[in-house]
């Protein structure tokens, strides 16, 4: 293993750790180590682009890309469109060279795995301590208070539970004996979550559970992908309808008597109103939306709600605070589907390529995301955005490896 190799996969195993102190630490980080591979592997960079070119995703990327400049050039904000699907292209295609890089390379594959244990552990220590000695915990407690929201490490929360969550996946021991150096993490994650008051890392978790669930009763009814895919749009077109209800709900309400369809202590009243309004004006424009990453320069968008629940928070907050509505109201049906599409056969991708129980991983990790993704980051938040793109590959080419047998620890 070369000096280069090692010092990628130092890089990509710390980045999480460098998001604690800003997203574009991260950024920094993870990009160092996909061009030190690019570097390191350009004689074999031609041979990963050729069977990229050859393999069954060609078509759901070029139907992806097709759709989604079709919306910028409707976009109310061109340039900003256009921008926002250049880096996620080149979030895709990193990932693809992580994943094509790691899965031939199994040694560099332990090296990453053992930094980034270390990396994910630090970060949990790191956060929990802070969290106790910032909201003053204990002090709290004594005084029967409920102790404070701690916010600074929330956004981060999120992408920290799910990196705990999959350490079992990198299988470290203690000596001789079968104590999993991962249990004590995910312990800890929980008082971490709770003084973060990360509801939405909740909900993945939930989602992520459920996901396995229907996962194996599809897997028991031996599914093939044509069923499994249709089972998708269907439920998908189901969505959409059910959106529906929130648009009509916004439109017959005005905002001092708004009547919720959800109660206020599951879905909080602003994202309730906030969801109405941008789905309200999706259906001004449902076939390709106004634009990638626009949904906070439609008309209207900045004025105040006005509830009593909302303070001076604005009809749409940067973005809707739900992913799925706001690809549907910046990219449109056409443009939600194709995305729903491309992840679906990149899933299927990985799927056909490691062993079918293993594939729980996958399925848990994809849960978890978009389930917390419906109430939590815009789907342009970039760091969020390359962290499922990256985690996907680390934990697809693991599974890889694992299957061909060279991954052993």
């Amino acid at each position: 293993m070369s000096f280069l190799s090692k010092l990628s996969c130092l890089f990509f195993g710390i980045s999480f750790s460098l998001r604690m102190h800003s997203a574009i630490a991260f950024g920094v980080c993870l990009s160092i180590g996909v061009v030190l591979i690019l570097i390191e592997k350009r004689l074999s960079l031609k041979h990963w682009l050729y069977k990229c070119k050859k393999n069954e995703l060609t078509f759901p990327i070029i139907l992806f890309l097709i759709t989604f400049l079709i919306s910028c050039f409707f976009s109310i904000n061109q340039i900003r469109s256009i921008s926002v699907l250049g880096y996620l292209c080149l979030f895709i295609f990193f990932s693809y060279i992580i994943f094509q890089n790691f899965k031939s390379h199994p040694k560099e594959l332990k090296l990453l795995s053992n930094f980034l244990y270390i990396s994910i552990i630090f970060s949990v220590l790191f956060v929990l301590f802070y969290n106790f000695n910032e909201g003053q915990i204990f002090e709290t407690l004594q005084r029967k208070e409920t102790p404070i929201e701690v916010i600074r490490f929330k956004g981060f929360v999120n992408v920290l539970t799910i990196l705990v969550l999959i350490l079992p996946l990198l299988n470290k021991k203690i000596g001789h004996k079968k104590i999993y150096v991962s249990t004590l993490p995910i312990i800890l994650i929980i008082p971490v979550i709770i003084t973060s008051n990360c509801n939405s890392a909740v909900l993945g978790i939930f989602v992520g559970i459920l996901s396995i669930f229907f996962f194996k009763i599809l897997i028991s009814l031996k599914f093939d992908k044509n069923k499994l895919l249709s089972l998708l749009i269907f439920k998908a077109i189901f969505i959409i309808s059910v959106t529906y209800y929130f648009s009509y709900n916004h439109k017959i309400n005005t905002i001092e008597n708004y009547e919720f369809l959800v109660s206020t202590n599951l879905i909080d009243a602003h994202r309730q109103i906030i969801w109405g309004f941008s789905l309200e004006n999706f259906e001004e424009n449902p076939i390709f939306g106004v634009g990638p990453d626009t949904s906070n320069f439609i008309k209207g968008s900045q004025k105040v709600i006005g509830h009593e629940s909302t303070g001076t928070m604005h009809y749409i907050p940067s973005h809707p605070h739900n992913f799925f509505i706001e690809l549907l109201l910046e990219t449109g049906v056409v443009g939600t589907l194709s995305f729903i599409f491309l992840i679906f056969s990149i899933n299927y991708f990985i799927f056909k390529r490691i062993i079918t129980k293993d594939f729980s991983y996958v399925i848990f990790f994809n849960g978890y995301f978009w389930g917390a993704s419906l109430v939590n980051f815009s789907f342009w938040n970039a760091w969020w955005q390359v962290s499922y793109f990256f985690i996907l590959a680390i934990i697809s080419s693991i599974l890889y490896s694992k299957k061909i047998k060279k991954f052993k620890f």
